[in-house]
């Protein structure tokens, strides 16, 4: 859906009188100049360094479509800022999540998977559990309602924070909020300035490079920002991990040149790149204006894919086009409305290809999207303890469904030597060009009452009604003891939630034998989740944690199985998990800060509905249900030097369901220890009023190896030891 939320770039103010929870908009007054700031030097600079925001405090839309402040909530949120972005060194999604409590994913060197709380898509998901949105417009690749994690999503010079929502929010965000939200909020126009980041390094001792340009400028009632990235990694050299079946026995598909006789990734490039975009027009008497544009270009070579593994000519591009135009009534105290429009595409580009080590023919894959959506949405402050959340909105997809043409690699002849097909000659294979048609409408209401300063409630529901699966609604409920004069809060909360199945899961052709294959008899899929969490500020200033524990029922799960000669779509699981979080911001000195992440789950009920013979049990499949994240910072009395320090612990995962047939077993992979150290440089004006910073990041500095969980008999190597230098220079 083409989904709305506040401009949440800068926070509200709170006040005595007004309490951060009945805001109706985060969006500052164009109108009135922005007050100047004399900027900080010396010890002020080293002191604004220090300063930690509290977690509890942190101002959040993602859960109610409005500002409130995290405790207030309805909902287990995790906020990444900024700041924490930049003193990490991280550049994508993939690795701000990775030491959220709750989330867990694996890689095959071309995208990313992400599970969340035991959960895990399987295979060809892409993190499909989740809702990924930029400024609250969704961005899944529609085809298979999967996401970009890694640089081709969005440049992280753009973003302001990441709001990461744990548990089922169709009730707000409808179909694929099914286990989780994640939030990104972009910076805005106003205060922030034209940058250009550039970042080399090695990985494995091979040369790669990323970089962003950001322009950016405000001028009275207008606001522009526009960022682009591009990166170069290489990860060549790579061989399969033992722990892959296919290395001691024969696996489905058969091929002519075992897997154990080809050898180390080569030419493993990832050139991925993305843009971003947004213009904000603003007038106290108009409202506001405000147009977005989001580009990912997925580009990499898939050297460790499930099929054509190590073949080295298969090639994954994939392009996403996001655009909204949204309208905003002028702020009003007690009702606001917007209005927005959005049109998506997406598809594979001209140069993807999938090499199946035939030597004379590839495969292009022939799989697309475009459409339009459409929402509006009105809040309404009834009284002055109770606000009013509505809205509706649709959606049409257009879909060309996944296929296979085949392109011809080499001149072919026949008996007396006349071309018969000349090299490049493409193909087109069997269903190749259907298209199916997807429209969705919905509708939902959300309301909160504050009972006082201490106790509110959140009661809300969305219904969707889809073109092939009907009526389906989902809903959400909380009860919040928030006091404002203590430092401990505490929630109980219920969500639910339901997930159409992609079109690739119902109606995608195999490239051949082994792969996958769509089921247009699916059914929908299901999610009900019950939570407790509460808060606690420590005195002192010493930092808060917040600790929950959940419940999760997972009710006809789609996923990719392995049935005869394809792996099939089908509603896979019904499983039941307990688990819990802890997420803990601490300062034990003034000059240490420490963020300290554990997360527990564990599968206590399952029953499937397909049956195959003679397969083993999986638990956990492609999830760590143990995980426990540390990084702490030290402002080194220096010259503001900052080090800082990153462990993770990831407990055993077990392997997917088709190397798991592979192997005859549920084998499992050994924890592992994550390390990474950041040196970095404060900001400091080498020339002029211009800003420089610089910072060094390594990883996995213990050069230890392990094994991410793949597929067809194929498990995935760990990249091993890396170094990056950034450099960030304002214009």
């Amino acid at each position: 859906s083409a989904a709305s939320l506040p401009d949440a770039s800068v926070p509200v103010a709170e006040t005595a009188a007004q309490p951060a929870s009945t805001e109706l908009s985060t969006a500052p007054d164009a109108s009135t100049p922005a007050p100047e700031v004399a900027p900080l030097e010396g010890d002020a600079l080293f002191e604004e360094m220090l300063t930690m925001e509290s977690q509890l405090k942190e101002l959040v839309v993602s859960t109610t479509r409005t500002a409130i402040r995290a405790s207030q909530s309805p909902a287990v949120i995790t906020v990444v800022t900024a700041e924490e972005i930049q003193t990490r060194g991280l550049v994508d999604l993939a690795g701000i999540l990775r030491t959220v409590p709750g989330f867990y994913g694996v890689s095959d060197l071309t995208t990313h998977n992400v599970g969340v709380r035991g959960i895990n898509g399987g295979l060809r998901a892409s993190g499909n559990v989740i809702k990924v949105m930029i400024d609250g417009v969704a961005v899944d690749f529609r085809p298979t309602t999967g996401n970009f994690f890694g640089p081709e999503l969005i440049p992280v010079e753009a973003i302001a924070r990441v709001e990461i929502i744990r548990g089922p929010a169709s009730a707000l965000y409808g179909a694929n909020a099914f286990l989780g939200v994640v939030n990104v909020i972009t910076k805005t126009g106003d205060g922030l300035a034209s940058t250009l980041s550039p970042r080399g390094g090695l990985i494995r001792g091979n040369l790669s490079a990323l970089g962003t340009a950001m322009a950016a400028a405000h001028h009275e009632n207008v606001e522009v920002m526009f960022a682009a990235h591009l990166a170069y990694l290489d990860r060549s050299g790579l061989g399969l991990p033992a722990t892959s079946p296919s290395l001691t026995r024969e696996v489905w598909p058969p091929s002519p040149v075992p897997l154990s006789e080809r050898g180390v990734s080569q030419n493993d490039l990832n050139r991925s790149s993305s843009y971003f975009g947004k213009l904000t027009l603003q007038d106290k008497a108009a409202g506001k204006l405000s147009f977005l544009g989001s580009w990912q270009n997925l580009d990499s070579v898939g050297e460790f894919l499930d099929l054509g593994t190590l073949f080295h000519g298969t090639r994954v591009q994939l392009e996403n086009r996001n655009y909204r135009l949204m309208y905003e009534l002028p702020k009003h105290e007690k009702f606001s409305l917007s209005v927005s429009v959005q049109h998506f595409t997406g598809g594979p580009g001209r140069d993807a290809v999938h090499d199946l080590g035939l030597g004379t023919v590839a495969l292009v894959p022939v799989v697309g999207v475009s459409g339009w959506g459409a929402s509006t949405e009105a809040q309404w402050q009834l009284h002055e303890k109770v606000r009013l959340v509505v809205g509706l909105d649709g959606v049409r997809e257009d879909h060309t469904i996944l296929a296979y043409d085949r392109r011809q690699l080499i001149d072919e002849m026949d008996s007396g030597g006349a071309l018969l097909r000349s090299a490049g000659t493409l193909f087109p294979g069997p269903e190749s060009g259907l298209h199916k048609l997807f429209f969705n409408v919905g509708g939902l209401a959300q309301g909160i009452v504050n009972f006082n300063d201490t106790w509110s409630a959140t009661l809300g529901g969305r219904v969707d009604v889809h073109n092939i699966y009907g009526v389906n609604p989902s809903g959400r409920a909380a009860i919040v003891f928030s006091p404002p004069d203590k430092p401990y809060s505490a929630k109980l909360l219920y969500g639910s939630s339901y997930k159409a199945p992609a079109a690739s899961q119902l109606y995608a052709q195999p490239m051949g034998l082994g792969d996958i294959r769509g089921n247009p008899n699916l059914k929908p899929q299901y999610a009900h989740t019950i939570e407790l969490a509460g808060g606690y500020q420590l005195p002192d200033g010493w930092g808060d944690i917040t600790v929950n524990a959940f419940a999760n029922a997972v009710l006809g799960r789609v996923e990719f199985i392995r049935l005869g000669n394809f792996a099939s779509a089908q509603n896979q699981s019904y499983e039941a998990l307990l688990g819990g979080e802890i997420d803990a911001r601490l300062k034990p000195h003034r000059r240490i800060q420490v963020r300290l992440a554990v997360g527990y789950t564990e599968s206590v009920a399952k029953w499937k509905p397909v049956i195959i013979t003679g397969a083993p049990e999986l638990s956990h499949p492609m999830f760590a249900p143990i995980q426990a994240h540390l990084f702490a910072t030290w402002f080194v009395p220096l010259g503001g030097l900052q080090l800082s320090i990153e462990l993770s612990l990831v407990g055993q995962r077990s392997a997917s369901q088709s190397n798991a047939l592979a192997a005859g077993k549920d084998y499992k992979y050994a924890p592992y220890v994550f390390g990474g150290l950041v040196l970095a440089l404060p900001p400091t004006k080498l020339w002029g009023e211009r800003e420089t910073s610089a910072s060094i990041r390594a990883e996995n500095l213990l050069g230890q190896t392990w094994s991410d969980p793949g597929f067809n008999g194929v498990d995935v190597p760990s990249l091993g030891r890396s170094v990056f230098l950034n450099v960030s220079q304002t214009f």
